[in-house]
């Protein structure tokens, strides 16, 4: 159910707001990936994010509730990888059940262990990139990467989404960052349009994904 307008304030977010920042994901995200593997991994994840000095992470709270309306995370390209180094041995044994219980999981599971095998292979000069993902100039010392935006179910629609996205331009800009990137699954078409209404152009399209990119001042 939908709410009135609101006023949201855009704010760093920090381990108090963890509770309301899983809440939000999983409501925008009912039975994706990293909402599958529950409550407990999301909450690890964006408390990495919280605390990473390279990281961007924005809360849209709202004035009036307290209620975290919307969230967008990022920041320098490697803090993901920093994560998953080192959070992803630890929940492995449950990932690694819950894959077996789940397809979709499964399915994501196997994918992102193609993108490793793939990393390292390019890495040791023994394959060539697959076309799932990007050359790795794609990401770059000087471009931010928007890892994560949502909106709670029951705000879209009050301009949160567009309001993160330009605080995460203006903190990118402070950071010295000339540009930033984004990659998105094809089938997520919400996300697309709002991409392209603000102004980000895709650079790469992939059977697993399309690349974007927007530099930080128009010229």
């Amino acid at each position: 159910m939908s709410v009135p307008d609101r006023k949201f304030k855009i704010i760093p977010a920090n381990e108090n707001h963890l509770t309301g920042i899983v809440t939000c994901h999983e409501t925008a995200f009912p039975g994706e990936f990293l909402t599958l593997l529950g409550p407990r991994f999301l909450r690890s994840f964006y408390k990495y994010y919280c605390n990473h000095p390279d990281a961007i992470f924005l809360i849209a709270k709202d004035n009036e509730t307290g209620l975290i309306g919307g969230l967008v995370a990022g920041g320098a390209p490697y803090v993901r990888g920093h994560f998953m180094r080192k959070y992803i041995p630890l929940y492995l044994p449950v990932i690694l059940y819950k894959s077996l219980v789940n397809s979709k999981i499964r399915k994501r599971l196997i994918e992102h262990t193609a993108n490793a095998v793939s990393s390292l292979s390019k890495k040791i000069g023994i394959a060539k990139t697959l076309n799932h993902a990007p050359d790795n100039e794609y990401y770059d010392v000087l471009s931010s990467s928007l890892l994560s935006i949502c909106t709670h179910s029951g705000y879209r629609g009050k301009g949160a989404a567009a309001a993160l996205m330009e605080a995460f331009r203006n903190e990118s800009e402070k950071r010295g960052y000339r540009s930033m990137r984004l990659s998105v699954h094809n089938d997520n078409t919400a996300a697309i349009k709002l991409y392209k209404k603000m102004g980000w152009e895709i650079v790469m399209e992939s059977p697993k994904g399309i690349y974007f990119k927007k530099e930080i001042r128009e010229n």
